[in-house]
């Protein structure tokens, strides 16, 4: 628990100055309402303030990874304190690892043409594994959506010999997510991360869980863990069926502590997800298959 500065100084006084004056009974009262100013100041500190709270170790690595890796960075969002934090905490505060996934990062993005990759022409692959990036949180986040139990028939993509571009394509959609989160930044700088909902439901093993399949989803996560650290703020999977659970099995140990932190996993149950997704997003932002009220054709 941490304690901040309490900035009524007058609350203070007032409490030292009458201490000798009070009953027992007064006095607990006074220290209940001190613990309660306490409290108050403390729940009002935002989570990025709270994450923004460095330990003596902590600031150290970070000043040491920011040195070495500052100047050669490009991207404005990659430049943030923040961003360097996150990044330097999920490395464990290893400053050599650090600064080594900082430069393959930028070998990837430069290799991959990462800073382009929205600009180009992705009208074939969102035909067929469609997703919508219009959606916010209550806490302003942007919330990508997708039904990917209905509509994404990813062994039929393999099978067309597109498995490359089905890769780029996860790139791109992580990268889009990761620059939405920027653009909001700089109009609500509480706003960090981004969050995902997917529904599952349709999920079969043939047709989204195959062989080939599986190396998309290996992608995406090695991609997500290693380049893009504890950007979710949650990743919330509904109407899976129990052949998905054989799928997550699977990916489990890929998954960091931030990733595995992150991610909620309901079935069918629209009591149990809707009452979980009520407190994230407001109903008009999501369409009925999400347990929203907005028209799918918004």
């Amino acid at each position: 628990m941490t304690f901040p500065i309490i900035p009524d100084l007058e609350m203070a006084t007032y409490f030292s100055s009458n201490v000798q004056r009070c009953t027992t009974a007064s006095l607990a009262i006074l220290v209940c309402v001190f613990m309660l100013q306490l409290v108050s100041i403390e729940s009002h500190e935002t989570d990025l303030e709270k994450e923004l709270l460095l330990t003596y170790q902590e600031k150290v690595a970070f000043d040491k990874f920011k040195s070495q890796v500052h100047r050669n960075i490009t991207h404005n969002l990659m430049k943030t304190d923040l961003f360097m934090l996150r990044w330097i905490r999920a490395k464990n505060l290893d400053v050599h690892r650090a600064v080594r996934d900082m430069y393959d990062f930028l070998d990837w993005r430069k290799t991959n043409r990462i800073d382009s990759i929205n600009d180009e022409d992705w009208s074939d692959m969102i035909a067929e594994h469609p997703y919508r990036m219009d959606v916010v949180d209550l806490q302003g986040r942007p919330v990508g959506v997708g039904s990917i139990g209905g509509n994404w028939n990813v062994r039929r993509t393999v099978l067309q010999g597109k498995l490359p571009r089905l890769n780029r394509y996860a790139y791109k959609l992580v990268e889009e997510m990761f620059n939405r989160v920027y653009e909001i930044n700089m109009k609500q700088p509480n706003v960090t991360q981004f969050s995902v909902i997917a529904s599952l439901e349709g999920f079969n093993v043939f047709n989204q869980g195959c062989p080939l399949c599986l190396t998309t989803y290996v992608q995406l996560l090695t991609v997500y863990n290693r380049f893009y650290p504890n950007f979710a703020h949650a990743i919330t999977a509904i109407n899976t069926p129990a052949s998905f659970s054989v799928i997550l099995d699977l990916l489990r140990p890929m998954l960091n502590k931030g990733t595995s932190d992150a991610l909620k996993v309901y079935g069918y149950n629209q009591k149990q997800w809707k009452e979980y997704l009520d407190k994230e997003v407001s109903e008009n932002q999501l369409t009925e298959e999400f347990g929203g009220t907005r028209p799918e054709d918004e």
